[in-house]
Protein backbone atom coordinates (compact mmCIF):
# COMPACT_ATOMS: atom_id res chain seq x y z
CA UNK A 1 0.00 0.00 0.00
CA UNK A 2 1.05 3.34 -0.63
CA UNK A 3 0.20 6.32 1.98
CA UNK A 4 -0.97 9.78 0.73
CA UNK A 5 -0.94 12.86 2.49
CA UNK A 6 -2.99 16.28 1.57
CA UNK A 7 -2.43 19.79 2.40
CA UNK A 8 -5.39 19.63 5.29
CA UNK A 9 -3.85 16.51 6.93
CA UNK A 10 -5.97 14.06 6.29
CA UNK A 11 -4.56 10.66 5.26
CA UNK A 12 -5.36 7.96 2.54
CA UNK A 13 -3.75 4.59 1.76
CA UNK A 14 -4.34 2.77 -1.61
CA UNK A 15 -3.29 -0.38 -2.33
CA UNK A 16 -4.03 -3.99 -3.43
CA UNK A 17 -4.60 -7.36 -1.87
CA UNK A 18 -3.60 -10.60 -3.89
CA UNK A 19 -5.81 -13.66 -3.73
CA UNK A 20 -5.09 -15.05 -0.19
CA UNK A 21 -5.95 -18.92 1.02
CA UNK A 22 -5.86 -17.20 5.06
CA UNK A 23 -7.77 -14.49 5.97
CA UNK A 24 -4.98 -11.28 6.63
CA UNK A 25 -5.53 -9.67 10.11
CA UNK A 26 -4.80 -5.37 10.59
CA UNK A 27 -4.96 -3.46 13.18
CA UNK A 28 -6.74 -0.12 13.65
CA UNK A 29 -4.50 3.04 15.55
CA UNK A 30 -7.92 5.23 13.98
CA UNK A 31 -10.77 4.72 12.57
CA UNK A 32 -10.64 3.65 8.78
CA UNK A 33 -13.18 3.57 6.09
CA UNK A 34 -12.11 0.92 3.92
CA UNK A 35 -13.22 1.76 -0.01
CA UNK A 36 -13.38 -1.02 -2.09
CA UNK A 37 -12.46 -0.23 -5.82
CA UNK A 38 -12.41 -3.31 -7.72
CA UNK A 39 -12.74 -7.22 -6.53
CA UNK A 40 -15.20 -8.26 -3.71
CA UNK A 41 -13.70 -9.93 -0.14
CA UNK A 42 -15.13 -10.84 3.27
CA UNK A 43 -14.54 -8.87 6.31
CA UNK A 44 -14.29 -10.08 9.70
CA UNK A 45 -14.92 -7.00 11.93
CA UNK A 46 -13.10 -7.05 15.91
CA UNK A 47 -15.03 -9.84 17.45
CA UNK A 48 -17.97 -10.40 15.17
CA UNK A 49 -18.68 -14.27 14.27
CA UNK A 50 -20.01 -13.01 11.11
CA UNK A 51 -17.74 -12.02 8.38
CA UNK A 52 -19.34 -9.86 5.46
CA UNK A 53 -18.96 -9.63 1.57
CA UNK A 54 -18.04 -6.16 -0.04
CA UNK A 55 -17.60 -5.62 -3.57
CA UNK A 56 -16.22 -2.27 -5.90
CA UNK A 57 -18.63 0.70 -4.98
CA UNK A 58 -19.20 -0.64 -1.21
CA UNK A 59 -17.15 0.34 1.22
CA UNK A 60 -16.75 -0.99 5.40
CA UNK A 61 -15.67 1.06 8.92
CA UNK A 62 -13.62 -0.12 11.49
CA UNK A 63 -13.13 1.59 14.53
CA UNK A 64 -9.85 3.04 16.01
CA UNK A 65 -8.10 0.54 18.09
CA UNK A 66 -9.54 -2.07 16.81
CA UNK A 67 -8.39 -5.23 14.65
CA UNK A 68 -10.30 -6.24 10.89
CA UNK A 69 -9.57 -9.72 8.79
CA UNK A 70 -10.04 -9.85 5.30
CA UNK A 71 -9.51 -12.47 2.44
CA UNK A 72 -10.09 -12.31 -1.32
CA UNK A 73 -10.02 -15.14 -4.00
CA UNK A 74 -9.49 -12.12 -6.43
CA UNK A 75 -7.31 -9.40 -6.72
CA UNK A 76 -8.70 -6.58 -4.40
CA UNK A 77 -8.17 -2.40 -5.00
CA UNK A 78 -8.58 -0.47 -2.26
CA UNK A 79 -8.63 3.12 -0.94
CA UNK A 80 -8.35 3.06 3.08
CA UNK A 81 -9.67 6.59 4.03
CA UNK A 82 -8.27 7.18 7.70
CA UNK A 83 -10.60 9.37 9.67
CA UNK A 84 -8.36 10.22 13.42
Amino acid sequence: SHTVQFEDGTKKTLGVILPTEQPLTFETHVPERMEISSGECRVKIADSNESELFRAGQSFYVPGNSVFKIETDEVLDYVCHLEG
